[in-house]
């Protein structure tokens, strides 16, 4: 009777797997099976379950490639809040629509981040490459047409504090900010656009006292005139 109850249970088991192992996927940082939670306005997969190893500064510091990893994630799902959770509180967080950051380049301060994409307000990111006009839009608008993240969760190559030799435009990350750390997500181009059509996402941290990291910016890079 053990034995058949227990091959029972183990056909309920497998039989409750079938009909929801859909609905369950794996967490891209702790490995663990998790509950898949949908978009309610995009129906795309959440893959990040509540990771530990995701949230606030326990434990020991995050290595700058796993901590990218998860923010990459966390704005391919516009997770504003987890990426409040890692931004400077001092310097905010500054967004850059191309590798020569400017003097003018748009911050948010942390206490914004977690709304951002909330806000109607409209702000000047930049000048557009070839036509010199303002780059002025929300920020929902500004994250759909020059953060292609979904480009960045499989990059073509990743480097650590390096600048790589992309495009023509002159990078000044590392002396914008001298005592940054920074990581490159690259996105090869295709050969119907002559691989032009290439993009690289650099995320700049500073490390607080605690040896924390904490991000700074988050810095685009395209194919320019």
């Amino acid at each position: 009777m053990r034995r058949l109850w227990g091959t029972i249970t183990l056909l309920i088991t497998i039989l409750l797997f079938i009909l929801t192992c859909n609905k369950y996927c794996k967490c891209s940082h702790c490995g663990k099976w998790c509950r898949c939670m949908k978009c309610s306005k995009c129906s795309k997969c959440n893959k990040c379950c509540k990771c530990k190893k995701c949230e606030g500064d326990t434990g020991k510091p995050l290595s700058l490639r796993k901590l990218s990893d998860c923010l990459i994630d966390a704005l391919d799902r516009k997770d504003m809040q987890t990426v409040k959770n890692y931004v400077d509180p001092e310097a905010g967080l500054l967004f850059s629509p191309y590798v020569y950051v400017a003097d003018d380049a748009v911050v948010i301060p942390k206490s914004e981040v977690a709304n951002l994409l909330d806000s109607n307000q409209n702000y000047i990111w930049g000048t557009r490459d070839g036509s010199g006009e303002s780059i002025e839009l929300t920020p929902s608008e500004y994250f759909a047409e020059f953060l292609d993240m979904p480009r960045y969760q499989n990059p073509d190559e990743v480097t650590e504090n390096e600048i790589g030799e992309r495009g023509s435009m002159i990078n000044n990350i590392r002396d914008k900010y001298p005592d940054a750390e920074f990581i490159e997500f690259y996105s090869a181009g295709t050969a119907e656009n002559s691989e032009m059509d290439w993009s690289s996402l650099y995320l700049v941290y500073r490390r607080n006292e605690s040896e924390y990291l904490k991000l700074i910016a988050i810095v685009r890079d395209v194919w320019t005139i």
